[in-house]
């Protein structure tokens, strides 16, 4: 499978090197990028290359003109050359997983289209968004859009090429138009993938959807085309929400007609798409008091779309001041970090896996029954000969799955004198830099990962997040004291065992100065932690992915 990523700009986003920079630290990174400008072109060329070259093989850009989104679009698709085009705003983010979690699951259901979920940012305010959709419903891009927007979209480009891809006749709302495209497709495979991915910027600022004029064009096209496919309910629905919205008036738009009484009373119940949370509080309740004829579709249309959110009204996950997040944090470090680790592992190449520093060996033992060639190595001799009593018990029938390295050595020199069917592939390092108490120590750990890997091989470095510096009560840990320095030191009492163990605070940019020059950082994420005392989610567990030159 080949993928192309496609973004269109004006030429002047504030955030296109964000956005190419999301696309650099993806775990699966695509075959080709292509990028659709109205100005600047020589300027986008130098700047793709600053900063994906090397990283992606093919990079383009092309000159388009300014005539709409849908246009460009297209003109992207017909200069992409890959199995699949991932499409970007030029001011959205993916996540590094973006790409993997969609080949993957497009490579193992065999789907034409796969839709993952969004985060959004308004300002300093992040919360989650959207989910995509359970099914691709052709009506439901009518009354609003179910959860496929621009950035989400993952899709064989010989599908989107049959369907004719973006209509152009729409100055807007151009992935409604094409969702209602691709969902009239008989035989169309598609798969949600229920995981955020994406992280969708709200703001204001030149976009390349303008809010003109040409939005009422755009919308009466729709309504013509489509809404003899709709109920009465939907008509008014649709139109109800396009008049209060963007302030048309009702007589303005055009297709089926619906009853007058359908479209009166209910304007004010209507929200964003983006916003569950803009519900007015106590929804239920406020509806019953209330007697319009649209009530009991509305109150249909309110928990469907809740589906789509995946939230229970009022709730919804908001940085600053989150009513359920708190319930969705991991209540373990085990559970934080190990599932991470191990799907880690399982995106890497066929080879063995070292786990540098593994503590009790749970990590990665797990998987030796899927078949995966495990090495571990702990410097602790005592944990040492706690791995060789468990080593049969790990190792199961199939012996030659599980190494033992020496920890009168090191890690690197063990592996010298052990030969390891088809060689190394990578290496895990989970917790280790959060009990390294200098650079030294940090520099040792970092030449050794880079002597362990192959040319071209990946390492995973996990710890805890130098945000926790800032917070002195977790959901696992209360802070004791705190010692100021390079590295920033840490005691902590743990809320469950009592134990009291002392970190250091070490960011990824410390580490990056201290790495050999043939380890590059790939990308970093986090797992979500909880602050206590501010009530409030932050970045717990960091995770780095470095890679050793290929050459």
């Amino acid at each position: 499978m080949t993928i192309s990523a496609l973004i269109i700009t004006r030429g002047d986003s504030p955030h296109l090197r964000a956005t190419l920079g999301s696309i650099r630290t993806q775990l699966l990174p695509p075959d080709e990028v292509v990028v659709v400008t109205e100005k600047e072109v020589e300027e986008h060329r130098q700047l793709l290359e600053r900063v994906l070259g090397g990283v992606v093989p093919r990079l383009s850009v092309i000159e388009g003109e300014d005539r709409g989104a849908a246009r460009a679009w297209n003109l992207g698709i017909s200069n992409c050359d890959s199995d699949f085009v991932a499409i970007i705003d030029d001011d959205d983010l993916w996540l590094p997983n973006h790409l993997s979690l969609c080949a993957s699951t497009a490579d193992i259901t065999s789907s034409d289209i796969v839709l993952t979920g969004f985060y959004s940012l308004g300002g300093s305010v992040f919360r989650e968004d959207m989910l995509p959709p359970k099914t691709l419903v052709p009506t439901d891009f009518m009354t609003f859009n179910p959860g496929m927007r621009g950035s989400n979209i993952f899709v064989r480009r010989q599908v989107i090429e049959q369907c004719g891809g973006f209509d152009e006749e729409l100055a807007t709302s151009s992935d409604r138009g094409l969702g209602i495209r691709i969902s009239q497709m008989d035989g169309i495979r598609y798969t949600p993938v229920r995981v955020r991915t994406v992280l969708y910027r709200s703001h204001s600022g030149n976009r390349m959807v303008d809010p003109s004029p040409a939005r009422l064009i755009s919308f009466n096209r729709l309504l013509a085309r489509h809404t003899s496919d709709l109920s009465e309910e939907q008509i008014a629905y649709t139109k109800g929400r396009i008049a209060t919205f963007w302030r048309y008036p009702l007589s303005s738009l055009d297709g089926a007609e619906c009853a007058d009484s359908l479209v009166e009373g209910w304007s004010d119940f209507l929200v964003g798409e983006s916003r569950p949370e803009d519900y007015p509080k106590g929804f239920q309740d406020t509806l019953d008091d209330n007697g319009f004829e649209l009530k009991p579709f509305l109150c249909a249309e309110y928990h469907r779309r809740m589906e789509n959110y995946d939230v229970v009204f009022p709730d919804s996950i908001d940085f600053h001041s989150p009513p359920r997040h708190r319930e969705l944090i991991p209540q373990s470090l085990e559970a934080a970090a190990h599932p991470q680790v191990r799907a880690w592992v399982r995106r890497q190449p066929r080879g063995a896996i070292v786990d540098y520093g593994c503590g009790d060996g749970s990590v990665l033992t797990e998987l030796i029954p899927e078949g995966y060639d495990i090495v571990l190595y702990d410097p602790d001799p005592v944990l040492e000969a706690e791995h060789r009593e468990q080593a049969e018990t790990w190792g199961g029938a199939d012996a030659s799955q599980l190494v033992l390295l020496q920890s009168s050595s090191s890690a690197s020199a063990s592996l010298r004198t052990i030969p390891i069917n088809g060689g190394v592939s990578g290496v895990v390092c989970s917790m280790v830099v959060c009990q390294l108490d200098s650079e030294e120590e940090v520099t040792l750990l970092l030449n050794e990962m880079h002597s362990m890997l192959p040319h071209g091989g990946r390492a995973l470095l996990c710890w805890c997040s130098d945000s926790l510096w800032e917070v002195d009560q977790t959901h696992l840990h209360r802070v004791i004291s705190r010692v100021e320095g390079l590295p920033r030191r840490y005691e902590k009492k743990c809320h469950h065992s009592e134990g009291v163990r002392t970190e250091h605070v070490w960011d990824v940019d410390q580490l990056m100065l201290l790495a050999p020059s043939g380890l590059k950082l790939e990308g970093t994420w986090f797992t979500w932690g909880w602050d206590e005392d501010e009530q409030k989610a932050i970045p717990w567990i960091r995770f780095c992915e470095l890679r050793r030159d290929a050459s």
